[in-house]
């Protein structure tokens, strides 16, 4: 349960960015799901937006990008929560079902892309081309499989 004193506000605030090459996205919405609150990205990517104190889940979206959801922001009386905001294009959020290339229509070299920080046994898998690395930020709208032929993640 979340209590929200009365009259007492926070700020979120932020950049968002194209994920793959860290370029600042213009015109990107974020809002509250519930309320008809929001702000949208200017033009070097950043956004500023008030909210009651509390958590709050935010939903991110702009045109050809995923749309995502970032949940349990936490946002404290007169202060400033800053939260950067990395986009994919977009894809299929449930990833692919398939693990078959899409360029070359084969299985063969696709293996699963994992996020996260890995331990031993998944830096030995990875370094045996069992699994691909797929890093630490994640949006919720990530690719699951990697061709090793194409390079391609999807």
């Amino acid at each position: 349960m979340t209590l929200s004193v009365l009259g007492q506000t926070g700020i979120v605030q932020g950049k968002v960015f194209f994920k793959r090459d860290l370029e600042a996205l213009t015109g990107v919405g974020i809002f509250l799901p519930a309320r008809s609150l929001g702000a949208t990205s200017d033009l070097e990517g950043n956004y500023r937006l008030e909210l009651d104190s509390g958590m709050h889940n935010l939903i991110v979206q702009s045109i050809g990008f995923a749309t995502d959801t970032i949940m349990n922001v936490s946002v404290l009386p007169n202060k400033i929560t800053q939260l950067n905001i990395g986009l994919p294009y977009y894809l299929d959020c449930d990833g692919s079902p398939s693990k078959i290339c899409p360029i070359g229509n084969k299985s063969d070299d696709v293996i699963p892309i994992v996020y996260g920080l890995p331990g031993s046994k998944l830096m030995r898998k990875s370094e045996k081309g069992k699994v691909y690395l797929g890093g630490c930020v994640i949006t919720g709208c990530d690719p699951k499989w990697y061709c090793k032929t194409h390079k391609k993640m999807f």
